[in-house]
This record gives C-alpha cells, sequence and structure tokens, in this order.
C-alpha cells in the first residue's frame, strides 16, 4: 500500500516523499498492456493475439513510467488536499531524488521525494478604524467650469452664415480660379470649395481674417492648408478626378463666397436638456455651473478613490510582511519558466516577492470580507462592457444583442478573469473604506493632475517591468 510522508525542512518548507509498493501499480500496468494487446496491429499476429512477452518489450517501459507518474501524481495531491496544505508554486522533485531506470524484468518498490514552499500564517495587521488615510477631494476652478460651459455652447450651438468680417472658427466656402501669371488661365481650373480657417497655414489665415463676402485673395493653392499633399488639394480643392493628370498652376484667385460659423448656443432650458439629459431639473445658469463642477469633480474622484487604494495597499504592505520560501520559490520560478536564468531571478526576485506577498495579503482581505464575485455579477459586468464599446451606435443596443455579446466574450477565460479580479478589487475597496478611517484632503485640481499622472507614470512602468519579467 503506497505511503505519504511530510518532514518539515524549515519554517516555510517541507519534504514530502511519496513510497509506492509494486502491489500499488502493477495491477494497473497489466490493465494497460492487456489494452496495448488488444489494440495492436503487428506483422506475423492477428490483432489481439500479439504475445504479451512482445507487448511487454515494445511498451512496458513507457506504460510503466505513464502509471507509475499518474499513481504518484494522484498520491501526491491526494495528501496535499487532504493535510490542507497551502503552497506557493508547485512540488518541485527533490535535489537528492535519484534518476529511476524502469525495468520491467524487475518491479520494484519505489519511493519518490518533492519539495514544497508553504504559505506563511500571519495575522493581518491595519484594517481597523485606527488607521487613518486621506482621500483628494478635488477643488474644480472656476476657469475649468467656464471652459466646459462655453465648450458644450459651441458643441450644441447652431452654425449661422455671416457676411463677414472673417474671424477664427470661421468655414469658408470659397471659389478658386486658376491664375498664369497676371490674368486668369484660358481652360483654367475653376472650383468652389470649402475650408476650415483654423487649418489654414498661418499666412493664409492672416490673408483672410477680417475679409468680407466678395473680398479676392491670391495665393498658392497648395500650401493653403497647414495638413494635406497634393493629391488632397487636386482631389478636394480643385475638383479634379485621380485619372486627371494635366499640369495646375499654383496660383489661384480665391474669392470669399460665404462664411459660416457656430453661434453659441443660449442658455435656456432646451441647452440644459440637451447637455444635461432630458430629465434634469435644471433651469438657471447658477445651478448648471454647480452641476458642471460636480461632473468634473465626480470624473476625477474615480482616480482619488485608485490613489487611495494605492496607498491603503501601500500601508497594508507595510504592516504586513509575511515571510517567504526565498530559496524554494527562486528554483521555482528557474524550473517553471525555461527562459529564466539565475541572475535574471536574483535581480527581478524582489519584485517578484513583493507582489506575491500583497496576493498573500490581498486574498487573507477577501477571506476575512468573504469576498466573491457571483456569476449573474459577471455577467451584468460583462454587458456593461458592451454597452460600453456600443455607446457611439446606439441603434445596436437592444438587449438580446447585449446578450449575446456579453456571452461571447465569456467565451474568453482571460477576460473573464481579468473582469472577476476587477471586480473583487473593487469590493475590496468598498469592504477597507468600511472599516477603516478616511478624511477628506482637499485639492485643486491641477495639483491632483500632476500626483494623478506621476502614479499612473509609475504603474505604467511596474506593468512594463512585470511583462518584462514574465517573459
Amino acid at each position: 500500500m503506497s505511503k505519504v510522508v511530510r518532514e518539515d525542512t524549515g519554517d516555510l518548507t517541507a519534504t514530502i516523499t511519496v513510497q509506492l509498493e509494486r502491489s500499488d501499480y502493477e495491477p494497473k500496468l497489466n490493465t494497460e498492456l492487456k489494452k496495448y494487446r488488444e489494440k495492436a496491429h503487428m506483422k506475423g499476429f492477428r490483432k489481439g493475439k500479439t504475445p504479451m512477452s512482445v507487448i511487454r518489450k515494445m511498451y512496458g517501459k513507457g506504460v510503466l513510467a505513464e502509471v507509475i507518474n499518474d499513481l504518484l501524481q494522484k498520491e501526491l495531491f491526494d495528501f496535499i488536499d487532504q493535510e490542507k496544505l497551502s503552497l506557493l508554486g508547485q512540488p518541485l522533485p527533490d535535489e537528492g531524488q535519484p534518476q529511476v531506470d524502469f525495468d520491467l524484468q524487475n518491479l520494484n518498490d519505489y519511493s519518490f521525494a518533492f519539495k514544497v514552499g508553504l504559505s506563511p500564517e500571519f495575522d493581518l495587521q491595519g484594517v481597523d478604524t485606527d488607521n487613518t488615510f486621506e482621500k483628494y477631494a478635488i477643488q474644480v476652478p472656476d476657469s475649468t467650469v467656464e471652459d466646459e460651459l462655453q465648450n458644450a455652447r459651441k458643441r450644441l450651438g447652431e452654425r449661422i452664415t455671416t457676411e463677414g468680417p472673417v474671424l477664427m472658427g470661421d468655414l469658408l466656402k470659397l471659389s478658386a480660379v486658376e491664375f498664369d501669371g497676371d490674368t486668369a488661365k484660358e481652360d483654367g481650373v475653376q472650383n468652389e470649395f470649402s475650408v476650415l480657417i483654423d487649418t489654414m497655414r498661418e499666412e493664409s489665415k492672416e490673408a483672410f481674417l477680417n475679409k468680407n463676402v466678395g473680398d479676392t485673395v491670391k495665393a498658392n493653392i497648395f500650401e493653403l492648408e497647414e495638413k494635406g499633399d497634393e493629391a488632397y488639394v487636386r482631389k478636394y480643392f480643385l475638383g479634379l478626378e485621380e485619372n486627371d493628370d494635366r499640369t495646375v498652376n499654383h496660383t489661384f484667385e480665391l474669392t470669399l463666397q460665404e462664411a459660416s460659423r457656430i453661434q453659441d448656443a443660449e442658455l435656456n432650458e432646451a441647452f440644459y436638456k440637451a447637455y444635461f439629459g432630458e430629465d434634469t431639473e435644471i433651469r438657471e445658469e447658477a445651478d448648471a455651473r454647480e452641476k458642471i463642477r460636480e461632473n468634473i469633480a465626480g470624473y476625477y474622484s474615480k482616480q482619488a478613490e485608485a490613489l487611495l487604494f494605492r496607498d491603503m495597499q501601500e500601508d497594508l504592505m507595510g504592516k504586513n510582511k509575511p515571510n517567504l520560501p526565498t530559496d524554494f520559490l527562486k528554483r521555482w520560478i528557474l524550473a517553471s519558466n525555461e527562459n529564466a536564468n539565475p541572475d535574471d531571478v536574483e535581480k527581478e526576485f524582489d519584485s517578484f516577492a513583493e507582489n506575491l506577498r500583497w496576493t498573500l495579503v490581498r486574498n487573507k482581505l477577501v477571506d476575512q470580507f468573504e469576498l466573491k464575485v457571483e456569476q449573474d455579477e459577471l455577467v451584468d459586468g460583462f454587458k456593461n462592457r458592451v454597452r460600453g464599446y456600443m455607446a457611439q451606435t446606439p441603434g445596436m443596443m437592444d438587449d438580446s444583442f447585449i446578450d449575446q455579446m456579453a456571452m461571447r466574450l465569456m467565451q474568453d477565460q482571460k477576460q473573464v478573469e481579468q473582469l472577476y479580479d476587477e471586480m473583487l478589487t473593487d469590493k475590496l475597496y468598498e469592504a477597507l473604506i468600511d472599516v477603516v478611517s478616511i478624511t477628506d484632503k482637499e485639492i485643486q485640481m491641477d495639483e491632483f493632475l500632476k500626483i494623478a499622472q506621476e502614479a499612473q507614470a509609475q504603474a505604467q512602468q511596474a506593468g512594463i517591468a512585470n511583462v518584462q519579467e514574465e517573459e
């Protein structure tokens, strides 16, 4: 009968020895060899009638190794489950384990030793009301509110025509006549087109600013805009077909036929409904400004929550430093990553260990708060993702389409794991802010943005390092 023995070799390491007797594996070996015999097609023998001695000689060694390995894995992991061992990494063959030469002519008892790294036991510190954190409360300046209000008025405004004078932001309708020297070219190109003055080169802007309808400007039409190559100019400004290869002079007389501009929307009920939604109760400019300030602060509040969670994570990592089986983990990394080498492992191990410690702390928190993400929550999460993807095409946003796309996304196990982790992190954040103390720290928006950008750059750098470590 097989026997499994655990021997602790350190605070967080142990050796698990699995002893397999001949009587444990021989019946399975004989059964598997009989299956090979029943299927064997060998010259000189009918199917299923090949002598067992031939089968054992041809397949026996490989079948024995497979039977031993299957039984070994079962005994090892059954023991780990029964003993409720929490491991870091996977079991590794003991360094002193001798090479086994499977011999069907001399069936023996076998002994296999494995090294395991054990997850540390520790009590969480810092998860109480005595632990205080600051959350940024973003103060939105009046100038930002004003800019957003004016931008909204332009977005929701109406385009009107004007006789002039031309101003920045105007859309100009021009008639173009090709010139040859000081006179219009006989049979030259003539066309009408529209161009936004803001896209023109500086010298072209200066030429048209303050002009009125009917005024003319001589200009190199191929240098009218800041961007736009020759093919673009010939097609959109001159109206020439792609196969029209005639030579065109660069000098054109451009006559202003019409100028139009966006007239800012009036601050009235129609504007407030268009901007804030049909159900809005806002009717006054002061209320609109306050709502805009609230919306902008709310947008940045999500980033403030992310920074708060980072601060809580760093604090908990400082207060909880579980020990790790360092030597075992280094060996496990080398064994599980064929591209790793000892120098790289040594160089990156501190970063790996820090991430592992946070995983241990995080798992402890999840268990303490009894957090989990239910299947229906995942489904709703994927539906919300689909709604986000399709926000620009509302015509496709019927329930059946959303359900279908969500189910398709859930077929990707990597996406499922990613969303599960995101939703679990959100739940962990909510659980933590309920048990620690949070105070608001007022901060001006521009100062907050600098802090948020620095944090984002650090996170991106850490992400690059993690990717390189995985590679």
